[in-house]
């Protein structure tokens, strides 16, 4: 029998330094819109824990130390000028290209978070295992085995879409909407997009936080 237990969202996440961001406001000066800074943000893996499991089982601030040093000294830089600007469903977003460097450091952060979780459930007999959902991201499970029931307590992903900056939904709002005129200004700006292909993000200068 498989037991299902509510999950709660979390996600451990990049946040760009002020100086990182100083071309989003060039960018906000073109649309009718107005960043929202808790929406810029980098994702870098998404984690799906029960609270009470979480906190019994996972020290946040080690796995943020942890990312940190991992992350130190990675640099990364968006895509080409006619890339740089793309739409991921209804978010606007910048994409960076990723690297060797990045690669290893995110497989550090969740192979780091697999080995802490599985020195706290040991004593439990567990199983471990990858699963393709229907929006092709693969989630990697444990489960804790008790008689007949299989209980998954975590589920982990990093995708093929990361690293990419996001910074404002699409609003029906007919105070501040994003409309098709204010996408083609964003499209149109040669010397927007060709300033935002050389904004390299440094990891070191802006922080880590798990949500």
């Amino acid at each position: 029998m498989y037991k299902k237990i509510p999950f709660n969202n979390y996600n451990l996440k990049f946040i760009p330094s002020n100086n990182q961001i100083n071309f989003f406001y060039k960018i906000n000066g073109l649309i009718n819109y107005k960043i929202n800074m808790n929406k810029l943000h980098m994702t870098l893996l998404y984690v799906r824990m029960n609270k009470k499991i979480m906190k019994n089982i996972l020290n946040i601030k080690k796995l943020e130390k942890f990312a940190k040093r991992q992350l130190r000294n990675i640099i990364i830089m968006p895509e080409l000028p006619d890339k740089v600007i793309n739409t991921l469903t209804d978010v606007f977003g910048i994409i960076y290209k990723t690297n060797m460097k990045f690669n290893n450091a995110i497989n550090n952060i969740r192979n780091f978070l697999i080995t802490e979780i599985i020195k706290k459930i040991k004593k439990y007999k567990y199983t471990t295992k990858y699963k393709c959902e229907k929006d092709g991201g693969v989630w990697f499970y444990i489960d804790i085995i008790r008689k007949d029931k299989i209980i998954s307590i975590i589920k982990i992903r990093s995708d093929q879409l990361l690293p990419h900056i996001s910074w404002s939904m699409y609003s029906a709002s007919k105070k501040n909407p994003i409309n098709v005129y204010d996408i083609r200004k964003l499209y149109r700006n040669k010397e927007l997009k060709e300033e935002i292909s050389k904004n390299k993000l440094k990891f070191r200068k802006g922080f880590i936080e798990f949500t």
